[in-house]
C-alpha cells in the first residue's frame, strides 16, 4: 500500500520578498487567516506552523484543506497535500518511490523535480536522478513507464528543507497577492454593477481591507437591505474575519431631488459625483485611505476618461481603478469567480459631451455637497 499525504504545504512568494520584520508580520496574518478559513469551512486540523518560505498545516483531510486555503486566502501562492518524511537520502528515495507508485497507475510518463533549502549532503540533481531511477526500477517494467521532463503526465515534487522533506504531486494554485487587511483600508463603492464588486475583490487581493459602501437607490432598496448587500456576500468568502461591516447609503432623496427633467447623462454624473463625496466622507470617518471604483475602458475609453475627470474633481482622496487596464475577458473571469454575470456595455454614455460648467452650476443650485453630508449621516451599518 502506497504512502499518502499527511500535511499541507502552503507556499507564498511576494511575502518572502519583504524585509524580515515585515515578512514576520505578514506571515503572522497569513497564519491567522488560514486558521480562520479552515475553522469556518469545517476542516479539522491539528497544527499550523511555519518555517522560512513555507507554512505547514497538519489536517485530517489534507486534500480538502489544501483546496480551501488555496481558493479562499489571499497571500497564498499555492498549496500541496504532501507526505512529510526524513531528509535522510535513502529514506527519502524509498518514501518517494512508495508515494509515487500508486499515483502512477494509468500514467505513461513522469518527471521528478527537486529543490533544497538549507545544507544537505546531496544536490537537487542527485535526488532527481536517484528517485527517477528507483521509480523506473520499481514501476517501469510492467507499466512501460518513461521519464518525460518536458510534458510528463505526473510530476513528483521533492522538497528537502531544514529538518524534513516533503513529497507531493498535486498542486492547488492560490489567489496570490497579500494578506487581507495588511495594506490599510479603502472605501469600495458597490453600486450593483459586477465590475465594482470585481474591483473591490482585486483591491482585497492586494491586501486592502475594504469598507463596502452599498447604494440603496429607492425606498424598496432601503427596506430590503439583504438584497442590496448581495455584492458583499459575493466577497464574504475571501474576508477572514468573523464580523465584517458594510455601509448602506440611502440615495432615494437624491434621486427625488434630481427629478426627471435633467438629461440622463447629467443626472447620472451628478449621482456618481455625490456618491464619491459620500465615500470620501465615510473614508474620513473610518480611516480609509481612498475610494475604489469599478470603471473600465471597455466600451468607450475616451468617455470613461471624461467620467474619471468628473469624479476626480470632487474627491479629496485617491480614487483607485483596478480594472482600468484589464481586458474584457480578464474582468469576466473575476466576475465568474465571484458568481456574478458580467454584461459589458455597448458604446459610451455621453460623459465626454457634458459641460463641466453646467455640472457645477446644477450641483450648486441643488446644493449637492450638503446633500452628500446629509446622506452620510444617514448611512446604516450592517454586519455581514
Amino acid at each position: 500500500m502506497g504512502k499518502n499525504p499527511n500535511v499541507v504545504l502552503v507556499a507564498y512568494s511576494e511575502i518572502g520578498l519583504k524585509s524580515e520584520p515585515v515578512r514576520r508580520r505578514l506571515e503572522t496574518m497569513l497564519l491567522s487567516h488560514i486558521r480562520y478559513v479552515l475553522k469556518r469551512e469545517g476542516v479539522a486540523f491539528q497544527r499550523i506552523g511555519r518555517k522560512r518560505g513555507r507554512i505547514y498545516v497538519t489536517a485530517q483531510e489534507p486534500e480538502r484543506a489544501a483546496e480551501q486555503v488555496a481558493s479562499k486566502v489571499f497571500g497564498v501562492e499555492y498549496t500541496a497535500p504532501a507526505l512529510k518524511t526524513s531528509t535522510d537520502f535513502q529514506t527519502l528515495v524509498q518514501d518517494a518511490v512508495e508515494f509515487a507508485e500508486s499515483r502512477l497507475k494509468g500514467k505513461r510518463s513522469f518527471a521528478v523535480k527537486a529543490r533544497r533549502a538549507g545544507e544537505h549532503p546531496y544536490t537537487s540533481r542527485d535526488l532527481e536522478v536517484e528517485i527517477g531511477a528507483a521509480i523506473l526500477k520499481r514501476c517501469g517494467g510492467t507499466k512501460k513507464l518513461k521519464v518525460n521532463l518536458k510534458h510528463p503526465e505526473l510530476t513528483l515534487h521533492v522538497e528537502a528543507r531544514e529538518g524534513d522533506a516533503y513529497l507531493y504531486t498535486e498542486v492547488h494554485r492560490g489567489l496570490g497577492g497579500l494578506p487581507f487587511g495588511s495594506q490599510g483600508r479603502v472605501v469600495a463603492i458597490l453600486n450593483g454593477s459586477p465590475t465594482f464588486t470585481a474591483a473591490a475583490w482585486l483591491m482585497m487581493k492586494r491586501g486592502v481591507h475594504i469598507l463596502p459602501l452599498v447604494l440603496a437607490a429607492s425606498s424598496a432598496d432601503w427596506e430590503n437591505l439583504q438584497e442590496k448587500t448581495r455584492p458583499v456576500e459575493a466577497l464574504r468568502p475571501y474576508i477572514p474575519l468573523p464580523i465584517f461591516k458594510a455601509y448602506v447609503a440611502p440615495l432615494q432623496n437624491l434621486h427625488r431631488l434630481l427629478g426627471e427633467n435633467l438629461k440622463e447623462n447629467l443626472q447620472e454624473a451628478l449621482v456618481q459625483r455625490t456618491t464619491v463625496r459620500i465615500a470620501c466622507g465615510l473614508a474620513a470617518e473610518r480611516g480609509g485611505m481612498g475610494v475604489v471604483l469599478g470603471l473600465t475602458l471597455d466600451s468607450d475609453p475616451s468617455d470613461a476618461v471624461a467620467l474619471l475627470s468628473l469624479l476626480t474633481e470632487v474627491s479629496d482622496r485617491p480614487l483607485f481603478h483596478p480594472l482600468i487596464a484589464l481586458e474584457r475577458i480578464e474582468v469576466e473571469k473575476i466576475c465568474e469567480r465571484l458568481g456574478l454575470s458580467f454584461k459589458p456595455t455597448r458604446g459610451g454614455k455621453g460623459w465626454a459631451d457634458l459641460d463641466k460648467g453646467e455640472v457645477a452650476r446644477v450641483e450648486k443650485e441643488l446644493n449637492l455637497p450638503d446633500v452628500a453630508e446629509e446622506i452620510l449621516r444617514a448611512v446604516k451599518t450592517v454586519e455581514m
